[in-house]
Protein backbone atom coordinates (compact mmCIF):
# COMPACT_ATOMS: atom_id res chain seq x y z
CA UNK A 1 0.00 0.00 0.00
CA UNK A 2 2.72 2.49 1.11
CA UNK A 3 4.58 1.40 -2.64
CA UNK A 4 1.54 2.54 -4.40
CA UNK A 5 1.21 5.73 -2.44
CA UNK A 6 5.08 6.31 -3.63
CA UNK A 7 4.80 5.66 -7.19
CA UNK A 8 1.50 7.97 -7.41
CA UNK A 9 3.37 10.70 -5.55
CA UNK A 10 6.43 9.89 -8.30
CA UNK A 11 3.93 10.00 -10.87
CA UNK A 12 2.50 13.24 -10.22
CA UNK A 13 6.08 14.77 -9.17
CA UNK A 14 7.13 13.35 -12.51
CA UNK A 15 4.13 15.20 -14.71
CA UNK A 16 4.63 18.79 -12.85
CA UNK A 17 8.51 18.56 -13.58
CA UNK A 18 7.48 17.80 -17.57
CA UNK A 19 4.79 20.51 -17.72
CA UNK A 20 6.05 23.09 -20.02
CA UNK A 21 7.21 26.67 -17.98
CA UNK A 22 6.40 30.06 -18.42
CA UNK A 23 8.58 32.18 -20.42
CA UNK A 24 12.00 33.11 -18.64
CA UNK A 25 13.91 36.07 -18.20
CA UNK A 26 15.30 37.35 -21.67
CA UNK A 27 18.83 36.69 -22.42
CA UNK A 28 21.75 38.13 -24.74
CA UNK A 29 22.71 35.92 -27.04
CA UNK A 30 25.72 36.20 -29.56
CA UNK A 31 23.86 34.52 -32.62
CA UNK A 32 20.42 36.91 -31.71
CA UNK A 33 21.42 40.12 -33.10
CA UNK A 34 20.33 43.02 -35.66
CA UNK A 35 23.22 44.48 -37.67
CA UNK A 36 20.90 47.00 -39.86
CA UNK A 37 19.92 49.56 -38.91
CA UNK A 38 22.11 51.08 -36.00
CA UNK A 39 20.48 53.06 -33.12
CA UNK A 40 19.96 56.34 -33.79
CA UNK A 41 19.52 55.63 -37.70
CA UNK A 42 17.60 57.72 -39.94
CA UNK A 43 14.93 55.40 -41.78
CA UNK A 44 12.29 55.87 -44.39
CA UNK A 45 10.26 53.53 -46.83
CA UNK A 46 10.74 49.71 -47.03
CA UNK A 47 13.53 49.20 -44.15
CA UNK A 48 15.45 45.59 -44.48
CA UNK A 49 16.08 44.42 -41.24
CA UNK A 50 19.69 42.82 -41.51
CA UNK A 51 21.03 40.44 -38.80
CA UNK A 52 21.00 36.44 -37.01
CA UNK A 53 18.32 34.77 -35.48
CA UNK A 54 19.55 31.13 -34.81
CA UNK A 55 19.65 29.36 -31.57
CA UNK A 56 19.74 25.75 -30.17
CA UNK A 57 15.88 23.99 -30.49
CA UNK A 58 14.51 26.87 -32.55
CA UNK A 59 11.05 26.87 -33.10
CA UNK A 60 10.28 30.95 -35.10
CA UNK A 61 11.87 34.35 -34.16
CA UNK A 62 9.38 38.04 -34.08
CA UNK A 63 10.56 40.89 -35.51
CA UNK A 64 8.80 44.18 -33.79
CA UNK A 65 8.81 47.88 -33.43
CA UNK A 66 6.72 50.56 -31.01
CA UNK A 67 7.12 53.97 -30.13
CA UNK A 68 9.91 55.79 -28.17
CA UNK A 69 7.40 57.79 -25.99
CA UNK A 70 5.37 54.29 -25.14
CA UNK A 71 8.22 51.86 -25.20
CA UNK A 72 5.56 48.48 -24.05
CA UNK A 73 3.23 49.22 -27.00
CA UNK A 74 5.16 46.32 -29.56
CA UNK A 75 3.38 45.66 -33.20
CA UNK A 76 4.86 43.18 -35.17
CA UNK A 77 6.66 43.93 -38.26
CA UNK A 78 5.09 40.77 -40.37
CA UNK A 79 4.17 37.07 -39.22
CA UNK A 80 6.83 35.15 -37.26
CA UNK A 81 9.27 33.41 -39.84
CA UNK A 82 10.04 29.63 -38.63
CA UNK A 83 13.53 29.44 -40.12
CA UNK A 84 16.82 30.56 -38.48
CA UNK A 85 18.61 33.49 -40.45
CA UNK A 86 22.62 33.81 -40.17
CA UNK A 87 23.41 37.55 -41.41
CA UNK A 88 21.04 37.57 -44.06
CA UNK A 89 17.65 40.03 -43.99
CA UNK A 90 15.61 39.22 -41.28
CA UNK A 91 12.48 41.30 -42.12
CA UNK A 92 11.47 44.61 -44.00
CA UNK A 93 9.74 47.43 -42.47
CA UNK A 94 7.25 49.14 -43.93
CA UNK A 95 7.43 52.66 -42.07
CA UNK A 96 5.00 54.56 -44.14
CA UNK A 97 2.68 52.91 -42.27
CA UNK A 98 3.59 54.51 -38.71
CA UNK A 99 4.00 58.21 -38.05
CA UNK A 100 7.33 60.09 -38.32
CA UNK A 101 8.95 59.64 -34.84
CA UNK A 102 11.48 57.88 -32.59
CA UNK A 103 10.79 54.47 -32.59
CA UNK A 104 12.66 51.05 -31.12
CA UNK A 105 12.76 47.61 -32.98
CA UNK A 106 13.04 44.28 -31.16
CA UNK A 107 13.81 40.48 -32.18
CA UNK A 108 12.87 37.77 -30.16
CA UNK A 109 13.59 33.92 -31.05
CA UNK A 110 11.42 31.44 -29.07
CA UNK A 111 12.41 27.92 -28.36
CA UNK A 112 10.14 24.20 -28.97
CA UNK A 113 9.30 24.86 -25.27
CA UNK A 114 7.69 28.15 -26.45
CA UNK A 115 9.75 30.08 -24.16
CA UNK A 116 11.13 33.19 -25.48
CA UNK A 117 14.68 33.41 -24.90
CA UNK A 118 16.58 35.75 -26.36
CA UNK A 119 16.15 38.67 -27.98
CA UNK A 120 18.05 41.95 -29.74
CA UNK A 121 16.96 45.71 -29.42
CA UNK A 122 17.70 48.43 -31.37
CA UNK A 123 16.64 52.20 -30.03
CA UNK A 124 15.94 55.65 -31.12
CA UNK A 125 15.35 54.84 -35.19
CA UNK A 126 13.97 57.92 -36.20
CA UNK A 127 11.80 57.44 -39.41
CA UNK A 128 11.43 60.52 -41.69
CA UNK A 129 9.13 59.99 -44.75
CA UNK A 130 6.83 63.37 -44.61
CA UNK A 131 9.54 65.71 -43.84
CA UNK A 132 9.54 68.78 -45.67
CA UNK A 133 13.11 70.05 -46.97
CA UNK A 134 13.38 73.96 -46.78
CA UNK A 135 14.61 75.51 -49.66
CA UNK A 136 17.71 76.93 -49.88
CA UNK A 137 18.67 80.09 -48.75
CA UNK A 138 20.09 83.02 -51.05
CA UNK A 139 23.75 83.77 -50.04
CA UNK A 140 24.93 87.79 -49.05
CA UNK A 141 26.64 88.15 -52.32
CA UNK A 142 23.21 87.84 -54.02
CA UNK A 143 21.37 91.07 -55.16
CA UNK A 144 18.06 91.34 -55.37
CA UNK A 145 16.57 91.42 -58.84
CA UNK A 146 14.81 94.34 -60.12
CA UNK A 147 11.43 94.19 -61.65
CA UNK A 148 11.06 93.68 -65.60
CA UNK A 149 8.68 95.85 -67.40
CA UNK A 150 6.08 93.80 -69.48
CA UNK A 151 7.10 96.51 -72.46
CA UNK A 152 10.90 96.37 -71.85
CA UNK A 153 13.20 94.89 -74.26
CA UNK A 154 16.04 95.31 -71.49
CA UNK A 155 18.23 92.12 -70.70
CA UNK A 156 17.77 91.69 -66.95
CA UNK A 157 20.19 89.15 -65.35
CA UNK A 158 19.15 86.52 -63.61
CA UNK A 159 20.73 84.95 -60.22
CA UNK A 160 23.08 82.43 -62.79
CA UNK A 161 23.78 85.43 -64.74
CA UNK A 162 21.47 84.37 -67.89
CA UNK A 163 19.70 87.32 -69.44
CA UNK A 164 15.75 86.82 -69.36
CA UNK A 165 13.85 88.72 -72.50
CA UNK A 166 10.39 89.69 -72.40
CA UNK A 167 8.68 89.79 -75.83
CA UNK A 168 6.35 93.01 -77.18
CA UNK A 169 3.98 92.14 -80.00
CA UNK A 170 4.21 94.75 -82.63
CA UNK A 171 1.55 97.02 -83.51
CA UNK A 172 -0.55 95.05 -86.59
CA UNK A 173 -0.89 97.15 -89.90
CA UNK A 174 -4.02 98.55 -90.72
CA UNK A 175 -6.13 97.45 -93.96
CA UNK A 176 -6.95 100.47 -96.07
CA UNK A 177 -10.85 100.44 -97.44
CA UNK A 178 -11.76 99.26 -100.66
CA UNK A 179 -12.68 102.18 -103.36
CA UNK A 180 -16.30 102.94 -103.17
CA UNK A 181 -18.48 103.13 -106.25
CA UNK A 182 -20.79 105.93 -106.53
CA UNK A 183 -24.50 106.25 -105.34
CA UNK A 184 -23.02 102.60 -103.30
CA UNK A 185 -22.58 103.45 -99.25
CA UNK A 186 -19.08 101.93 -98.12
CA UNK A 187 -19.28 98.99 -95.38
CA UNK A 188 -17.92 99.88 -92.04
CA UNK A 189 -14.10 98.53 -91.77
CA UNK A 190 -13.70 95.22 -89.37
CA UNK A 191 -11.38 95.88 -87.10
CA UNK A 192 -8.68 92.99 -87.30
CA UNK A 193 -8.64 91.56 -83.57
CA UNK A 194 -4.77 90.98 -82.79
CA UNK A 195 -3.49 87.67 -81.88
CA UNK A 196 -3.51 86.49 -78.01
CA UNK A 197 -0.21 87.30 -76.46
CA UNK A 198 2.22 84.12 -76.06
CA UNK A 199 1.90 83.23 -72.15
CA UNK A 200 5.61 82.91 -70.56
CA UNK A 201 6.42 79.71 -69.06
CA UNK A 202 7.35 80.37 -65.35
CA UNK A 203 11.03 80.57 -64.59
CA UNK A 204 13.20 80.42 -61.23
CA UNK A 205 15.96 82.51 -60.05
CA UNK A 206 18.39 81.10 -62.49
CA UNK A 207 16.29 81.28 -65.48
CA UNK A 208 15.27 77.68 -65.92
CA UNK A 209 11.71 76.66 -66.36
CA UNK A 210 9.74 76.06 -63.39
CA UNK A 211 7.81 72.15 -63.15
CA UNK A 212 4.46 72.91 -63.56
CA UNK A 213 1.49 71.85 -61.14
CA UNK A 214 0.89 68.36 -61.50
CA UNK A 215 -2.74 67.59 -59.61
CA UNK A 216 -2.70 64.73 -57.26
CA UNK A 217 -3.42 61.01 -58.15
CA UNK A 218 -6.44 59.43 -56.59
CA UNK A 219 -4.13 56.57 -55.41
CA UNK A 220 -2.36 58.70 -53.16
CA UNK A 221 -5.69 59.90 -51.25
CA UNK A 222 -6.32 55.80 -50.82
CA UNK A 223 -5.20 55.36 -47.01
CA UNK A 224 -2.50 52.75 -46.56
CA UNK A 225 -4.05 49.45 -44.40
CA UNK A 226 -0.53 47.35 -44.43
CA UNK A 227 0.11 48.09 -40.99
CA UNK A 228 -4.18 47.32 -40.20
CA UNK A 229 -3.44 43.77 -41.78
CA UNK A 230 -0.19 43.17 -40.65
CA UNK A 231 -1.39 43.95 -36.54
CA UNK A 232 -4.99 41.68 -36.93
CA UNK A 233 -2.30 38.97 -38.47
CA UNK A 234 -0.10 38.94 -36.25
CA UNK A 235 -2.57 38.84 -33.19
CA UNK A 236 -3.99 35.66 -34.34
CA UNK A 237 -0.86 33.48 -34.25
CA UNK A 238 -2.36 30.19 -34.48
CA UNK A 239 1.73 28.82 -33.10
CA UNK A 240 0.80 30.60 -30.15
CA UNK A 241 -3.25 29.34 -29.52
CA UNK A 242 -1.66 25.53 -30.42
CA UNK A 243 1.34 26.10 -27.17
CA UNK A 244 -1.13 27.42 -25.28
CA UNK A 245 -4.26 24.50 -25.79
CA UNK A 246 -1.62 22.07 -25.51
CA UNK A 247 -0.37 23.74 -22.00
CA UNK A 248 -3.97 23.82 -20.87
CA UNK A 249 -4.43 20.05 -22.07
CA UNK A 250 -1.14 18.54 -20.05
CA UNK A 251 -2.31 20.56 -16.86
CA UNK A 252 -5.56 18.88 -16.81
CA UNK A 253 -4.19 15.50 -17.17
CA UNK A 254 -1.62 16.45 -14.54
CA UNK A 255 -4.42 17.53 -12.11
CA UNK A 256 -7.13 14.97 -12.74
CA UNK A 257 -4.32 12.44 -11.83
CA UNK A 258 -3.50 13.68 -9.05
CA UNK A 259 -6.85 13.59 -7.93
CA UNK A 260 -7.36 10.28 -8.79
CA UNK A 261 -4.65 9.21 -6.76
CA UNK A 262 -5.23 10.59 -3.27
CA UNK A 263 -8.71 9.15 -4.38
CA UNK A 264 -7.85 5.73 -4.64
CA UNK A 265 -5.28 6.26 -1.62
CA UNK A 266 -8.08 7.33 0.32
CA UNK A 267 -10.22 4.50 -0.39
CA UNK A 268 -7.47 1.71 0.10
CA UNK A 269 -6.35 3.17 3.25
Amino acid sequence: MRCISILGLALASLLVLTMPRPASAYQQCANVLIASPRSGATVRGDVDIIGSAGIDRFQFYKVEYSPLNNPDSWSAVSQTIRRPVVNARLDVWNTRAVGDGLYNLKLTVVDDRAQEVCRAVVTQLQVANRVVVPPPTATEDQSPTPAVSPTSRTPTPGASGTPVVTATVPPLPTIPPPPTQPGVTPAAPVAQQPPPAPTAAPTRGDGTAAPSATPRSASSLIPDLSGVRQTFSSAFDFGRIRDAFLLGAIGTVAVFTFIGLVLLLRRLL
